[in-house]
């Protein structure tokens, strides 16, 4: 982290994030669909053109193809089946030569880096304040749970229900709405510290980066919390981040962007992201949060912006809908909050952050209605 700041002043650095080898994984798929042993089968095996269906895969190298440690020493690299992907701004031609002295620095490592030229991630609250619930901004009510003393929480972004004490609008799913429905018990957005526009978010100095962005809604008389997130079904578990990796499936209710299957993707080390409120534009720096994205191949007929444009994606208004697993028993288990979004991803906090904010800050013991 020190070399990436030291090697990238010249430029803007928001995101790293860590998922498996693209080529790691296509031999790993390649062996899935063919029926073949991960570990075991031809040293060389192409592979597929498209992507398996979302499964999470097992990091032990030394179950890994064959040709994946072939691939890793003809490269110079160590035989770890990850990639780490740094998120720059895109660069004009007065930064290339910063750009080639980062890239020269990070072609060093003993692991394979790679860039993304992306505008920075996006705080998923609604610009015109058409969603489901409205405090400071709009976005979502995510869920409920419930404290030790069964006293029941509505869960959402930080940054959509700023202000302690505040009322909170709440729309219904006929679209009706009620105007004081609650008021905001807790919220960490005002401790999360603004930061510029510039300059990497190096969660290994000072105090280091927030991992949660969240309020707690106190759901006024005349409202009954439900155990279940709409479209998703009952919610009867809460998941840490150790039961789920990359290639996951999960799944996601948004306000905006409706009912959608998704897989993860990398894990974010850190990240910067934006808030627009008016003419005011504020950015936030945030660590140990997860990326997901809509893993349906493309047909190889299709221009790529029409393929995209078909894509599920997370949108703006989205802020704290629940990242959730399907579970064989037609239920689901809560896994993750959405916090911002960046074109076809969605940024999401880890719930068991959510979890230890609320009982290290404010002595509650959260736990599914």
């Amino acid at each position: 982290m020190d070399g990436l700041a030291n090697y990238g002043k010249g430029l803007c650095i928001h995101g790293i994030f860590i998922e498996p080898h693209p080529m790691w994984r296509g031999l790993v798929d390649a062996r899935r669909t063919s029926g073949l042993p991960v570990d075991r089968g031809p040293p060389y095996w192409p592979p597929t053109p498209g992507r398996s269906p979302p499964a999470p895969y097992d990091f032990d190298i030394e179950s890994v193809p064959e040709a994946w440690k072939t691939f890793t020493r003809e490269a110079g690299k160590e035989s770890h089946p990850f990639i780490v992907t740094v998120w720059i701004f895109p660069l004009t031609t007065e930064q290339m030569q910063d750009f080639r002295a980062l890239d020269q620095y990070v072609q060093k490592q003993p692991f394979f880096v790679r860039f993304q030229q992306r505008p920075i991630a996006q705080l998923a609250a609604a610009v015109d304040g058409a969603s489901e619930i409205t405090a400071q901004e709009s976005g979502a009510l995510g869920g409920f749970l419930q404290d030790q003393k069964g006293r029941h929480w509505g869960l959402t972004c930080g940054h959509v229900a700023a202000a302690v004490g505040g009322a909170f609008t709440l729309e219904d799913v006929g679209g009706t709405r009620y105007p004081g429905a609650g008021t905001v018990a807790y919220s960490n957005y005002s401790s999360i510290a603004t930061v510029g526009a510039s300059g990497l978010c190096n969660p290994y100095v000072s105090a280091g980066n927030p991992d949660t962005d969240g309020a707690l809604l106190d759901l006024g008389a005349g409202f009954t919390a439900t155990s279940s997130v709409r479209g998703l079904g009952m919610i009867d578990e809460i998941f840490d981040r150790k039961r789920l990796n990359s290639g996951s499936p999960v799944c996601m209710s948004g306000v905006k962007s409706g009912v959608e299957d998704y897989e993860i993707g990398g894990y974010g080390v850190t990240v910067k992201v934006k808030v627009t409120r008016g003419t005011t534009v504020n950015y936030h720096c945030f660590s140990h949060v997860f990326e997901f994205h809509d893993p349906t191949p493309p047909p190889s007929w299709m221009p790529s912006k029409a393929a995209q444009a078909l894509l599920a994606r997370p949108l703006l208004g989205d802020s704290g809908s629940w990242v959730c697993f399907r579970k064989e028993t037609a239920t689901c288990a809560y896994f993750g909050n959405l916090i911002a979004v960046e074109n076809l991803s969605g940024i999401a906090t880890f719930a068991d952050s959510f979890l230890n904010w609320a009982s290290t800050d404010h002595k509650l013991s959260l736990r599914v209605l």
